[in-house]
């Protein structure tokens, strides 16, 4: 006949074995999720190089934009200059009748 504790004996090492089982499935779940999450570390610090050299090129396309901005500033001033230089120059035209006098004053200073 079973005895009461030979049951209870049997059950234990019953549950013992479950659990070791248990354990080992949890352990090799855990490696499992170690591996994964080295390999999204891995990615991710792959991906964190690749933006800060990206951020390195606009940091340097900024600067270079800055520099055109700078030079087409210049260039606006040049040209509004030049306009105002040319519109001084251009109102002193000399008419015809006054060309007309002009001629004869230098002919007569050649002649002279």
């Amino acid at each position: 006949m079973v005895t009461k504790q030979t049951k209870i004996n049997k059950n234990e090492e019953s549950s013992d074995k479950n659990m070791e089982k248990l354990i080992k499935l949890q352990t090799a779940g855990f490696e499992a999720l170690d591996k994964r999450f080295d390999e999204v570390q891995k990615t991710l610090d792959t991906h964190t190089k690749i933006l800060d050299s990206h951020t390195k090129r606009l940091d340097g396309h900024k600067e270079a934009i800055g520099n055109v901005i700078m030079d087409m500033l210049e260039v606006k001033s040049d040209v509004k200059e030049l306009k105002f230089k040319i519109g001084l120059i251009l109102p002193d035209k000399v008419d015809k009748k006054h060309f007309v006098d002009l001629e004869q004053r230098v002919r007569v200073l050649e002649k002279a």
